[in-house]
């Protein structure tokens, strides 16, 4: 049987032996700025892939939210003619989301403020509707909240509300 420290030693001998040639490598070659410079396009790619993430997620989001409540057909894989409603909501949101924000001299930065202020303002109305609802037995059966959970949620919902009258 080997003893510990020898199986350690041997791991690490194999693990210098495969990623040795890397690191010489890396260390002489004649542009060691490279990895910074690829690692930096890597970066600024990923963070431009983000945001036409969110730009085509957050539609999404919406229009499923929309077509649920309302009892229309919905869900990207369906075709176009199964689910016309929805692929039609959420091109029009994309459109009026790019049309919106390319709108010459609009301040975005005051939009942006005025739209989470909005969320803020409207937020206790969403919670004390979804505390009516998570309380509803006839709604959630065995899944209603618990007394610890209502305590938290309540307080929570409280801090909220008097965050938002500050606000005011």
């Amino acid at each position: 049987m080997v003893s510990p420290l020898r199986l350690i030693s041997i791991r690490l001998m194999a693990l210098l032996a495969v990623l040795g040639p890397g690191f010489i490598t890396a260390n002489v070659d004649n542009d060691p700025g490279g990895i910074l410079t690829y690692s930096q396009i890597r970066e600024e790619f990923g963070l431009r892939m983000t945001f036409f993430t969110m730009a085509a997620i957050l539609p999404l989001a919406t229009v499923y939210n929309i077509c649920e409540g309302l009892g229309f057909e919905s869900g990207i894989d369906r075709r176009f003619g199964e689910a016309r409603i929805f692929y039609s909501l959420y091109a029009g949101l994309i459109v009026f989301g790019a049309g919106f924000v390319l709108i010459p001299r609009l301040p975005l930065l005051q939009v942006m403020l005025v739209s989470q202020v909005a969320n803020g303002i409207l937020l206790p109305f969403v919670l004390i509707f979804m505390l009516v609802l998570v309380n509803k037995k006839s709604l959630m059966g065995s899944d209603c909240n618990g007394t610890w959970t209502n305590v938290t949620a309540i307080s929570t919902s409280v801090v909220m509300i008097g965050l938002t009258g500050a606000l005011i």
